[in-house]
């Protein structure tokens, strides 16, 4: 795992990414979000269950994302593309998609 700084979070992940500054791979590394990948499936089109806290739809009412509070905690969909499942006390996240 690897730790990056971005945007003023430390967010520690195995997923490759592209923005942010590369810290360390230390497994005793603080980090404010570990970031996991849930591995690929398809992800569904339509609006997620739970309180709406975000939505945003195309010129023709095609959903483009929706994010929602659940009891868990939160889940933010880029309809048939990707999600995140984010945990009430926001200290991890797990991406899945496709």
């Amino acid at each position: 795992m690897t730790t990056f700084v971005m945007h003023g979070l430390r967010l520690r992940t195995t997923l490759p990414l592209h923005h942010g500054r590369a810290v360390d791979d230390h497994a005793d590394t603080y980090a404010d979000v570990l970031l996991t990948d849930g591995g690929l499936r398809v992800v569904p089109p339509d609006r997620p269950e739970g309180r709406e806290i975000a939505h945003l739809s195309d010129e023709e009412d095609a959903p483009l994302y929706t994010f929602v509070e659940r009891p868990e905690g939160y889940l933010l969909r880029f309809h048939g593309t990707c999600e995140f499942s984010i945990a009430r006390d926001l200290s991890s996240v797990v991406y899945a998609g496709d």
